[in-house]
């Protein structure tokens, strides 16, 4: 993602801007996914959705904090957050929607 290299206002409100159009697109296309993916349960797999995307909000902050401990080095809560993105593209990858097979 491109970032806008400008001081000041310029470049906070700019990159705030891409970064907010890049969250609402993901957010559209996965409550869409999830439409897909089973619509009789739409809703409640859309609350489930809503309830992981909150407690990873709630307990990144502190999971990084507590492996930053007293050095106020974040590596560890990169790591962890790459970690938890590979393991999430795997997922991905083994429960993909697989075409229909004929006999």
């Amino acid at each position: 993602m491109p970032a806008i290299w400008f001081d000041g206002a310029i470049g906070l409100y700019g990159n705030a801007a891409i970064l907010g159009l890049t969250f609402v697109g993901m957010v559209s296309m996965t409550l869409t996914l999830i439409k897909n993916i089973n619509p009789a349960y739409s809703n409640l797999l859309i609350g489930l959705a809503t309830l992981a995307y909150a407690l990873g909000q709630f307990l990144g902050p502190l999971v990084t904090v507590a492996l930053a401990g007293q050095d106020d080095n974040f590596n560890a809560g990169l790591l962890v957050a790459a970690a938890g993105l590979m393991i999430g593209l795997v997922l991905l990858l083994l429960f993909r929607r697989q075409p229909p097979t004929t006999i």
